[in-house]
């Protein structure tokens, strides 16, 4: 198991209980939703981190800058007010990846790490696409397909700067509420879970089951 799946999977079923109201897109919206996209799709295939980061709302790259901000910081990472998902994020980069690595890494280094590692196998990656796209103003959402078939994974867009960037600002706010659901029924704190989570991972990595 990655390192990274338990939070994949959180961020995967928070998209399967998303819902989207919205109009037909039109056709032009449309193309322009499935060209960022097939964009940002192709720029991470060949690992081109800088380019897919190009790609991603500017909420997104803040929010990753304050991740990798925080997991980078000198001494204990500053976890008060901070979200499950960012908390698993921040104490994952930091006890995953080399200290000499992980400060060498910008946005986009990490956006190339996530595929060169298979954190997002690039199987996956090469083989999917965009179902039907609705559009709400500045908004816009599919369910992406995987090899033809539609998947858990929502993508959601936003219109930013004349053209629509993919957006997954939303996609934390779910996942934390999950993963405190998931804490709760096992009758454990969001903090104990989240160790919990990261020590089974890097059990499975000592034994070189990744």
């Amino acid at each position: 198991m990655r390192p990274w799946r338990p939070l994949r999977n959180l961020i995967l079923v928070a998209l399967l209980l998303g819902r989207w109201a919205g109009p037909a897109a039109a056709g032009d919206s449309q193309a322009g939703v499935r060209d960022a996209f097939a964009a940002a799709r192709g720029a991470l295939v060949q690992g081109d981190g800088a380019a897919a980061l190009g790609w991603l709302s500017s909420g997104t790259r803040a929010r990753l800058d304050a991740i990798r901000g925080a997991a980078t910081a000198r001494g204990e990472p500053a976890l008060g007010g901070r979200g499950p998902i960012d908390k698993i994020a921040i104490l994952g980069l930091r006890r995953f990846v080399p200290a000499p690595v992980l400060h060498g890494l910008d946005g986009a280094a990490l956006l190339h790490r996530v595929v060169a590692e298979g954190w997002l196998p690039r199987a996956k990656v090469e083989g999917s696409a965009l179902g039907p796209v609705a559009i709400q103003g500045e908004r816009a959402a599919a369910v992406v397909l995987v090899d033809g078939k539609p998947s858990l994974l929502r993508a959601e867009f936003v219109q930013e700067d004349g053209g629509w960037r993919i957006d997954l600002t939303r996609l934390a706010a779910m996942g934390d509420g999950l993963l405190r659901l998931f804490a709760s029924s096992k009758h454990r704190s969001e903090d104990d879970y989240i160790a919990e989570l990261l020590d089974k991972a890097g059990a499975r990595l000592a034994a070189g089951h990744p």
